[in-house]
Formats: structure tokens, sequence, C-alpha cells
């Protein structure tokens, strides 16, 4: 968790250390199913969701996650990027 992260959400760092998915993502059960393929792989599987800022806005985010070790266990460590505004700003009929 860094401060950038706090700052795209607008959440406070201790309130999203062991925030649930389901606090963030609109499609909890997709957002799931990406969790597991991330641990079934075990490398990195990236995928587009839409996230929640506190204040409920929505976001698009690219999600890349990688199966890591971290103190004798597997996580997640899952690196989000913002990108509703580079998606919002493609001119139609543009590439």
């Amino acid at each position: 968790m860094n401060q950038r992260t706090c700052d795209i959400y607008d959440i406070p760092k201790e309130k999203f250390i062991g925030l649930s998915i389901k606090g963030i993502t609109k499609n909890v059960p997709e957002s799931e199913r990406n969790l597991k393929n991330t641990l079934a792989n075990g490398s990195s599987y990236n995928f587009q969701t839409v996230h929640y800022r506190r204040d409920g806005s929505e976001m698009l985010m690219e999600i890349n996650t990688s199966v890591v070790f971290y103190e004798n266990g597997k996580v997640i460590l899952s690196i989000n990027r913002d990108i509703t505004d580079r998606i919002l700003q493609i001119p139609v009929g543009e590439t």
C-alpha cells in the first residue's frame, strides 16, 4: 500500500488496509474470479474493471496482479492504474 493508492481511491491508509475487494469494485463476482485466476496461474494476470472512489465515483482500472511470497506466505501483488481519463480522451473514430 502506498500513498498514491490512497490518493486515487481517496481512502486513508488505515481504512484501506484490510479492505475487502467488495468495498471498491463494481462487479464483485468478476473481481473474485480474477483473483482466483491469479492464484491459480501463479503469475501475472491482467484485466480491466471498474472500481469506486470513496465518494462513489467510478474509475476504469487496469489491474496487473502477480503472486509473490511475503513473510512466509503467498500474497497477491496488485498494481492498479486509473485509465479513465486516457480512455475517455480518445476521439470517436481514432485509435
